[in-house]
């Protein structure tokens, strides 16, 4: 690489300087892995390193510009409000997903490419609270020391798992530190997001590749991650450890070796214990959402109180069929979980509860990405 003389670099991987005419230098790195991106980061006097720890033991060092205020800029954001979501966003997914592979992280306070090392955070940004705001980016560009430049996607038609798996951990993030209803209202906005590209007919299934704009790319794929998490979710525990194996898998997976979709398919049947094809089929392999019309009804029977009702699918195949996660209020404050493959025509049979249900919440934890109407008789 050839650059202006005098600058100082972040760069991944060893590195030798050699200087030029006309006030420029020529630095050749030489990286160990074969990296499908390469992002280096120059910067000039004027910044101040700040260490910080997260995760108790991973250090990260803060590029603090001197150029940078609220002065000069009105959505700058202080250092005591800027620090804190990227270190709680490092201490969330370090703990889940192991050791990243840079032993340092530099932050840089502006742009947003990130490579093993390096994270590039703007620290002049205007949002709002609702959207997750800085936890979000700061969740994303986290996710990508894991998720990032070393991926190797065989083809094109990966692409949506390095588009979307950033995505989804940064809205766990903000989840686990900010507020869950954020999370899902980040969810929905990906859904009218997929509802708009249906509107328009440019909808296309993420299996198709570059052939499906970024943009949607990361809504489904952010939505298919979700669905999957639901799935391997124990509601009995209320635990997403599966979840997590799986997500660990992957990085092991997709860092070491070009892979496929029907490897992303194999680690996640391995850790869901069965057939995903009939998932993948309509969420990675399919276009169109459902639209779901339910009515239920509580009655009292000799061993207890019953749901009982009947489950319309539209706008998909005949066949297509899905787990569904459904919460029952009862009429003490009390709640449980329960799940129903559901598909057109379905019968719903939920109890018997000793307790006499107020209210069922269809697709409870946006267990699929659908339309819904509810009804009770």
């Amino acid at each position: 690489f050839t650059s202006y003389a005098k600058y100082n670099y972040l760069v991944p991987e060893a590195q030798s300087l050699t200087p030029l005419r006309k006030g420029t230098e020529r630095f050749l790195v030489a990286p160990e892995e074969p990296y499908r991106t390469f992002v280096f980061q120059p910067y000039a006097s004027g910044f101040d390193t700040i260490p910080q720890v997260a995760a108790g033991t991973l250090p990260v060092m803060f590029l603090k510009s001197q150029h940078l205020s609220k002065t000069l800029f009105e959505c700058f954001i202080p250092d005591t409000k800027y620090y804190p979501p990227i270190l709680n966003a490092l201490g969330f997914l370090a703990p889940r997903l192991g050791p990243p592979k840079a032993d340092t992280i530099w932050v840089y306070p502006e742009d947003n490419k990130s490579m093993p090392g390096l994270m590039e955070v703007p620290q002049v940004l205007c949002y709002q609270d609702e959207t997750g705001g800085l936890d979000a980016i700061a969740g994303r560009e986290s996710a990508r020391q894991w998720f990032g430049s070393l991926a190797r996607p065989a083809t094109d038609r990966e692409f949506w798992l390095l588009d979307a798996l950033p995505d989804y951990l940064g809205l766990l993030v903000v989840r686990a530190n900010l507020d869950p209803g954020i999370f899902f209202g980040e969810l929905e906005r990906r859904k009218d997001a997929v509802k708009r590209a249906m509107d328009l007919h440019y909808d296309q299934p993420l299996g198709t590749g570059a052939r499906v704009a970024s943009d949607l790319r990361t809504a489904k794929g952010t939505w298919l991650l979700h669905m999957l998490r639901v799935l391997m979710y124990d509601e009995t525990k209320n635990s997403d450890r599966t979840f997590w194996k799986f997500v660990r898998g992957l990085n092991q997976l997709v860092n070491t070796q070009s892979f496929t979709n029907a490897d992303v398919i194999r680690l996640a049947e391995k850790h869901y214990g069965g057939s995903l094809d009939w998932f993948f089929r309509q969420w990675l392999f399919g276009r169109l959402i459902p639209k779901y019309e339910v009515k239920y009804a509580i009655k009292k029977q000799s061993d207890g109180y019953h749901i009982t009702g009947s489950v319309a699918c539209r706008r998909v195949a005949k066949d297509f069929s899905m787990p569904v996660l459904m919460r029952v209020n009862f009429e003490d404050g009390t709640t449980t979980l329960v799940r129903q493959r559901v598909k057109d025509g379905s019968r719903l049979a939920l109890g018997p509860f000793p307790t006499k249900p107020k209210e069922l919440i269809f697709n409870e934890l946006f267990s699929v990405l659908c339309d819904a109407k509810v009804k009770k008789k």
